[in-house]
């Protein structure tokens, strides 16, 4: 995986930011659970269930911002961006665990939960082709966007 680079701020959103380690609010067993169903069967039955689990999904989503608190005052959100062939990625995560598989872990102090669904218009926002699901786990997703 090619490493993190700078992302134009994004508008507070209104999320709910944390600082690294602490725990997401929610877990997402039912998400791991259909991908991991996907890649061993890929089937339209399993993908919409896996797409279902995805919406109703909390995600992780690294920030370049280093406060949370600042954060929290309405500092513009800075997300991580990875560098692919494909074009600028946005990682993000299912759960801690998910995050301990990253390579880049130790670059951002903060992260952003926000529903899953919400996840998709900033990414266009800051021009990122894909976003990547639990990019260093066996098993993640690539949801890319078509032009």
């Amino acid at each position: 995986m090619a490493g993190s680079s700078t992302a134009e701020p994004l508008p507070h959103l209104g999320l709910r930011v944390t600082a690294y380690p602490f725990k997401i609010e929610r877990t997402n067993h039912d998400l791991v659970r259909a991908i991991h169903e996907v890649a061993a069967s890929d089937t339209p039955t399993s993908r919409i269930a896996m797409y279902k689990a995805l919406l109703a999904s909390q995600l992780l989503v690294p920030l370049r911002n280093k406060d949370p608190e600042a954060i929290q005052k309405k500092e513009p959100i800075q997300p991580v961006l990875l560098r692919l062939g494909e074009g600028p990625v946005l990682p993000a995560f299912t759960g801690w665990n998910a995050v301990e598989r990253w390579p880049d872990r130790a670059g951002p102090a903060t992260f952003v939960t926000h529903q899953a669904q919400g996840v998709f218009v900033p990414a266009r926002g800051i021009n990122a082709a894909i976003v990547l699901i639990n990019p260093s786990v066996p098993v993640g997703i690539p949801i890319e966007f078509q032009a």
